[in-house]
């Protein structure tokens, strides 16, 4: 077998985005810190949490919205378009 076949590992922590935790693992990365976006705490298929559901959310988001666009336009004063007489 060949000497040195492997690299070195190191003690490498990987910070998740979503939700803010860090862990340590060992791994050839050089650097000391490692972001990801998602870890086994935050993502769907191991938290069981329905995507669906997040999906409604914005639905209902989108309503309040436009809601709101539309009371500001009611708002606002009615321009004259008979100024042409």
């Amino acid at each position: 077998m060949k000497n040195d076949l492997h690299n070195p590992l190191h003690l490498v922590t990987y910070h998740c985005i979503s939700c803010q935790t860090d862990y340590q693992m060992l791994s050839s990365f050089q650097g000391e810190v490692k972001k990801i976006e998602v870890c086994k705490n935050c993502h769907p298929f191991w938290t069981k949490i329905d995507v669906s559901q997040v999906k409604v959310g914005k639905v209902e988001l989108f309503y309040q919205r436009q809601k709101r666009a539309e009371e500001i336009e009611s708002k606002k004063p009615n321009s004259s378009k008979d100024s042409n007489n």
